[in-house]
């Protein structure tokens, strides 16, 4: 018999059945397979996105949080602020 294999882990009842259609078994692969790579697939798109919410790195003191250069003051510092403001 073709589906030997499966009777240490199928009920009497069950194996007759597979051995009757197999197709039964087959319909059972194919929809365990798409719902396998559905979740990867959820998986995957919720990690990708949530690499935008992570928390930002600290400094080398481990106190404050890792930024760019110190805002501009004076002239510049204005003049940028009130380009910033303008924009539309």
């Amino acid at each position: 018999m073709a589906w030997e294999f499966l009777r240490p882990i199928l009920t009497p009842n069950a194996l007759a059945t597979v051995q009757a259609r197999p197709m039964l078994l087959a319909y059972f692969l194919a929809g365990l397979g798409g719902m396998i790579s559905i979740i990867c697939l959820a998986f995957y798109i919720s990690f990708e996105t949530g690499k935008a919410y992570r928390k930002p790195k600290t400094d080398a003191k481990g106190g404050a949080p890792a930024r760019g250069p110190p805002p501009a003051t004076g002239f510049k510092g204005f003049v940028g602020r009130v380009r910033g403001v303008m924009r539309v």
